[in-house]
């Protein structure tokens, strides 16, 4: 419970510019979606009911939703919450009973919370943020804030240094926590007097006095914005995706045709409710009757077999470790997988917000398990296109990659290179119909609805049959002497190799071609695949294809190293930095040896050591020492390894948020190799020699 406060205003306007952006004629263009014969598409929802006002002659309204809940499912089960439970591993007892809501249960807690929230003065246009891990109560507090129109903003807390950002961006009129006020406040400098440990008996207390019944003092407009949803940011600065309930219902109704959603579905949330992935799906379930699982962050393969579940949204990260377990926690999940498969409860998995790899596709289509690759975003609520299940496993097989049809509430089309539209065919992939209202700040408005729609970013190939294939992001496309180069494409020849578990292809600048093409590769820890292998394996692809320079990592170093978004999607753009440090400080080493800085014959390599990059040198037997502190004597030779113009060097460093120090190594080791090391270096890879030749103490 926060400390006393100045009274607040009980609700904001929206602010001038959103209100002149959806007067133009492209937005209102972009916000409509027609069916085959022009018609405007209008959705029908089960739960409106009439008001018998002329004024508003239907109740359209979150709340109404909310209410409905109750109403229509009464003591059905929607949520088993097992954040709380302690599963092996922590010690504690793993067999102690989830919390189960019913659905008349989990309308009280919403509209108590919703109460509470109106009696701190909050309505329409105020913001909260939530920073909380899954659970019933981040939940029950999102759905109470859309009941009075407050903005909620999910908070990353992994993420540290955005969230700070994020905290100190807004004017968060409340702050919903799990851990000590005060402590909270120091750590990401907000006012303490605006936080709310959710935890706290004052809280609960008072949240359970309040009615569960509410009238909203102003009540919010159906399409205007609730939720501001910051976009992953693969491509650079994440931008706030402002979305309406009408748009977020409209989306779960998209889920619930698309994916045959019924009441008896058991669905295990696994990506974080920050996410609009299970914001999007459980709405969706939550319209259906059907039960919710809350895992603790971790152990869902756990929940999976406790509850008996029948479907559930992943993204390809959460299957691959159960397919190639390494690690005792590995085997033990994979273990658990097959158990679940054996229970013969699962129906399907949804596989979206990022690649899948038709290899790993293939693989659980042959293990019996249906994948439905989807595609989706922030922007369109995620309600755009999936594979629809119903069909034999060969429909699907004849399908890799297909994130299959449209939707009635969303219309896709292609750009060509003129930037015309194309119902079918390759091209930037836009959208119109059932999309976000806006993003939170107006200069990211600008051209975003142009020409009546709203530009994904991704490029996509949408056939004949209707299916869109996406191709890549339009930002991360590699222009290779002006071809485009699109890296999903090159992840996905890597990873039909037997022995690379996951790959991700980057571009990198070159002055004779403009951009090239270099790849991470993560290796199985119980194969032997030196560099040069893999190098004959990707010249299949071709000159403009094939990467120049490659980077082989180990499971437990791409844990350490790769950066993720909370749904388990990699970084390219991070990527893409962390991969030139290493190629620059791999050319480096020949010039060090070139000026007489380090012994003829030495090697160097640079290697992902801790959360960073260290550089290990390889000096040949009886080789005098270096000379000099290699360190202090790098920053010059990076600047000439890259082989560009200084001013483009750094320009092309700034828009990445970083310099040329960055390019540093955080710890540079020399090792002078015995006789009988030398041939053996060959037949190593990257990360074998950094396990063979960095001290042990060291390597975390």
């Amino acid at each position: 419970m926060p400390r006393a406060m100045p009274p607040l205003p009980t609700a904001e306007k929206a602010p001038h510019w959103l209100a002149a952006l959806r007067a133009k004629n492209a937005w209102r263009q972009s916000h409509t979606a027609l069916d085959a014969d022009g018609q405007v598409v209008t959705p029908v929802f089960p739960w409106v009911r009439s008001t018998g006002s002329e004024e508003q002659p239907t109740d359209l309204s979150f709340l109404r939703f909310v209410e409905w809940l109750g109403e229509q499912y009464g003591s059905r089960v929607a949520l088993a919450d097992y954040s709380r439970v302690k599963f092996a591993g922590y010690g504690a007892n793993p067999d102690a009973p989830p919390d189960i809501t019913t659905y008349v249960e989990l309308t009280e807690l919403i509209l108590r919370r919703a109460a509470w929230l109106q009696s701190e003065s909050l309505g329409p246009w105020q913001r909260i943020a939530l920073c909380l891990p899954n659970s019933r109560e981040v939940l029950a507090l999102q759905y109470a804030a859309w009941t009075i129109g407050a903005l909620v903003i999910p908070v990353n807390m992994a993420q540290q240094d955005r969230a700070r950002a994020l905290l100190r961006s807004a004017d968060y009129r409340r702050i919903f926590v799990d851990r000590e006020p005060t402590a909270f406040a120091a750590e990401f400098g907000v006012d303490p007097a605006r936080i709310v440990d959710v935890r706290s008996d004052r809280f609960q207390e008072a949240v359970a006095a309040q009615p569960t019944t509410i009238t909203p003092e102003r009540p919010p407009a159906f399409d205007d914005p609730v939720l501001v949803l910051s976009t992953s940011g693969t491509t650079g600065r994440p931008k706030g995706a402002m979305l309406s309930a009408a748009g977020l219902l409209t989306g779960s109704l998209v889920l619930q045709e698309g994916f045959a959603l019924a009441a008896d579905d058991r669905f295990l949330m696994v990506n974080p409710l920050y996410h609009i992935n299970s914001i999007a799906f459980s709405l969706a379930l939550f319209g259906m009757g059907a039960r919710v699982a809350v895992p603790p962050f971790g152990f869902h393969w756990d929940v999976a077999v406790r509850d008996r579940i029948t479907t559930s949204s992943m993204v390809q990260r959460h299957l691959t470790p159960v397919l190639d377990p390494v690690s005792p926690g590995d085997q033990r999940n994979a273990a658990l997988f097959q158990r679940l498969r054996e229970s013969g409860t699962l129906k399907w998995i949804a596989v979206g917000s990022g690649p899948l790899a038709p290899e790993v596709q293939e693989r659980l289509l042959d293990l019996g398990l249906l994948v439905l690759f989807r595609w989706g975003m922030s922007e369109n609520h995620l309600g755009s296109t999936n594979m629809r299940p119903g069909h034999p496993l060969d429909y699907y097989r004849s399908r890799l990659s297909s994130t299959g049809p449209t939707n009635r509430y969303l219309n896709l089309l292609v750009l060509d290179d003129e930037g015309r539209p194309h119902r079918t065919g390759r091209g930037r992939l836009v959208q119109r119909g059932n999309i976000l209202v806006a993003y939170d700040r107006p200069e990211d408005n600008e051209g975003v609805f142009a020409g009546g729609y709203h530009d994904t970013g991704d490029i996509a190939e949408i056939t004949a049959e209707g299916h869109v294939y996406i191709v890549g992001r339009s930002k991360e496309t590699i222009i290779r002497s002006g071809e485009n180069i699109y890296p999903q494409e090159v992840d996905n020849f890597l990873m039909k190799h037997p022995a690379i578990i996951f790959a991700q292809a980057v571009g990198f600048p070159d002055p004779d071609h403009s951009e090239e093409v270099g790849a991470f590769a993560v290796v199985s820890p119980d194969t032997v695949l030196p560099e040069r292998e893999v190098q004959t394996y990707v010249a299949e692809l071709g000159s403009q294809q094939r990467p120049k320079h490659l980077v082989l990592l180990s499971p437990d170093a791409e844990q350490r190293f790769f950066r993720y978004t909370g749904p388990g999607k990699a970084q390219r753009w991070y990527h893409q930095r962390l991969f030139w440090q290493m190629y620059c400080l791999d050319r480096a080493v020949p010039l060090l040896v070139q000026d007489g800085l380090l012994p003829e014959g030495t090697q160097g390599c640079a290697v992902p050591h801790g959360s960073g990059i260290g550089l290990l040198l390889l000096l040949p037997n009886e080789a005098a020492p270096a000379t000099g502190d290699i360190p202090e004597q790098l920053a010059p030779y990076l600047a000439r390894a890259c082989r560009l113009p200084d001013v483009e060097h750094r320009r092309w460093l700034a828009a990445r948020d970083c310099t040329l120090d960055d390019l540093l190594p955080s710890r540079v080791h020399t090792v002078t190799l015995q006789a009988n090391d030398v041939p053996r270096i060959a037949a190593l890879n990257r990360a074998q020699i950094y396990e063979r030749f960095w001290p042990a103490a060291e390597i975390e």
